[in-house]
């Protein structure tokens, strides 16, 4: 199986997932197959790295990808509102602010390891994260009651600064599915026992929501600075501490993405085809159209 095989699996799986995820009424089993679709990207990006011959067109082709897919989301918002008497939906599906950011932070561990030194894009990189960090706190959670009288300005605010930002704590997955890109890239061969264990270990927090029982404690005692602290680095894993759910595998399903390793055994090292535009017209495409197709059902 090659990286162009891998890739229709994953564009399949994620419209089932999508499908889930927009239409109301859609059984919950959608989802489920929708969660071996993640892994598999972040694989493909893994090797789609390991064979490029140009690592920073690469990248840069990604973050343009990222900037069409929030302008063409922004556009659905505002027909939507339009027809809808001014109600704005924020449209938060954007896989390639996640790849942007893994394939970054690939390049960053490989220059520290190169080179033996800190370089200065990891400071770049940091000092990015932080601002667009601060940025979004103080332009939502402080600031927000004046800029939500203008809902436009607020819903294009929310584009730029969760999508375009490539900001860890906004990307789609967070911080988890950036470790599996970094993982897949420094795995290769030892994929099968790795995976599982990484997998193992974020079902665990996930199932037994351990970061929100963490934040729980604290609310309870009035630690609201260490609240915050927890609340905003569990989001870079994409766990909510707001919720706390009782222990369930079929509740909590993101664990079910084990089951993309049966893909990565199968695959033979070979990259194929590549189809590389057939995915950067699609996933836009699709996401805006399911969106419109929900809220015509609805």
């Amino acid at each position: 199986m090659t990286v162009t095989a891998l890739k229709i699996i994953a564009l399949i799986t994620m419209t089932i997932d999508h499908i889930g995820e927009f239409i109301l009424g859609i059984p919950v089993w959608f989802r489920w197959i929708g969660r071996i679709s993640a892994p598999i990207f972040m694989f493909c990006l893994a090797e789609a790295i390991h064979h490029t011959k140009n690592l920073r067109k690469y990248i840069l082709r990604l973050y343009i990808m990222v900037w069409i897919t929030a302008v063409i989301e922004f556009a659905a918002t505002v027909i939507y509102a339009y027809i809808s008497d001014g109600n704005y939906v924020y449209i938060s599906n954007c896989i390639f602010t996640t790849l942007v950011n893994a394939a970054i932070v690939i390049v960053i561990i490989e220059e520290l390891l190169q080179k033996k030194k800190v370089t200065y894009k990891l400071w770049l990189y940091l000092f990015w994260q932080i601002i667009t960090f601060v940025m979004a706190y103080f332009l939502f959670e402080t600031g927000y009651g004046y800029i939500s009288n203008y809902k436009c300005l607020s819903i294009m605010c929310k584009y730029l600064v969760y999508n375009v930002s490539c900001n860890i704590v906004f990307s789609e997955g967070g911080m988890v599915w950036i470790l599996l890109g970094v993982l897949f890239y420094y795995s290769r061969g030892k994929i099968k026992y790795l995976y599982p264990a990484f997998v193992c270990v974020y079902a665990l927090m996930d199932i037994y929501c351990i970061p929100a029982r963490i934040a729980v404690r604290l609310q309870y005692y009035k630690l609201d600075i260490l609240y915050d602290i927890v609340k905003y680095c569990a989001a870079m894993f994409h766990y909510d501490v707001r919720f706390i759910y009782e222990p369930s595998f079929v509740g909590n399903y993101q664990w079910m993405m084990i089951f993309s390793l049966i893909f990565f055994i199968l695959y033979n090292g070979k990259y194929g085809k590549g189809l590389k535009k057939l995915f950067y017209i699609y996933y836009p495409a699709h996401i805006v159209i399911l969106f419109f197709i929900g809220k015509i059902l609805c």
